[in-house]
């Protein structure tokens, strides 16, 4: 987008909201963005970036299960790296910390939310019913692709048998 790769975007976003410690999964593409990645950080040393390459994509929550230790024992932002966004980062994560979310998910309303990821909020502003691209839209709150998690999620998801890294995939 305006000569420069939509992941730079979102470097400077997280830049610009003191996010100073980023894990990328690479899966396609992998060689083009170990490339990038590895310039960007010359440029930027005081950024620490990780690369985590999946030979088989985990999806979201497999990703975030197979890097616990990136995690850490603090909160994080997960963040799909094929959308565009301005969004305060440290608003999202202010709600969070209030919350005590265990896992927080940005949202967009959207008119047409045909091939989204489509959640219900209750009064409070939690998720009672999240679908993946429904067949039939329920709400107009679309799942935005940003996310702030707990290390507690850990607990809740149910991948207990994913320690093997050949299970998971991974180099």
């Amino acid at each position: 987008i305006n000569g420069k790769p939509l992941l730079d975007y979102w470097l400077v976003n997280c830049s610009l909201f003191g996010v100073d410690q980023i894990l990328i999964n690479t899966h396609h593409l992998a060689d083009v963005v170990e490339d990038y990645i590895n310039n960007y950080a010359s440029l930027h040393p005081e950024v620490d970036i990780h690369l985590a390459h999946e030979k088989k994509l985990l999806g979201t929550a497999g990703t975030i299960w197979a890097n616990q230790e990136f995690v850490g024992q603090d909160n994080c932002f997960v963040i799909t790296a094929d959308v565009l966004s301005n969004v305060n980062l440290s608003d999202l994560y202010d709600f969070h910390l209030r919350q005590k979310y265990a896992l927080t998910l940005g949202y967009v309303v959207r008119k047409n939310p045909k091939n989204c990821g489509v959640m219900e909020l209750d009064g409070s502003s939690r998720i009672v019913r999240f679908e993946e691209k429904p067949e039939n839209t329920f709400s107009n709150n679309t799942y935005s692709g940003i996310q702030v998690i707990n290390r507690e999620i850990f607990n809740l998801l149910p991948f207990t048998n994913m320690q093997d890294s050949d299970y998971l995939g991974l180099d």
